[in-house]
Formats: C-alpha cells, structure tokens, sequence
C-alpha cells in the first residue's frame, strides 16, 4: 500500500468514527481542540488569557512627553544656501 492510500485509508476510518459519534460529543471534541489549541498558542507566545494589558502596563515607565517646538524630530531642517 502506497503513502498516499494508506493516507486515504486512515482519512476513511476517522471520517466513519466522527460521522459515528453523537452529535453533543462532537461539539464536546471541538470545545476541548479549540481549548487545547488555544492554551499552545497562549504558551507559545507567553500571552496569558486571563492577563490583561492595562494590568502588565503598572510595570512600565509613563510615556515622555517632549516639549513642543517649531521643529519636530524628523523634520529636515531648512536649508540654507551658499552664496
């Protein structure tokens, strides 16, 4: 049997077990793959679900606010020219 039949098998046997299984304890399977999926993506990225922004933001230093000015930071400067 070629990969690609013995693949073609064992996407036949789990589609006769999903189509066998009550349709609340599909939902209870999607529920737990949904859950399972989303605490690896939470681990993976270091995000806690139940963390929110507003609260991690009390370790930050307060934003600086810069004096204003006719000329802002990223503004060329006029040019002058050389007689």
């Amino acid at each position: 049997m070629s990969a690609s039949e013995q693949e073609r098998a064992e996407q036949s046997q789990a589609k006769q077990v999903w189509s066998s299984l009550e349709e609340e304890t599909r939902q209870e399977v999607v529920a737990e793959f949904h859950r399972v999926i989303k605490e690896m993506i939470d681990e993976h990225f270091r995000i806690s679900a139940t963390t929110s922004l507003e609260s991690k933001s009390g370790d930050l230093c307060p934003p600086i606010d810069p004096q204003s000015s006719t000329h802002q930071q990223g503004e060329p400067a006029d040019a002058v020219r050389v007689a």
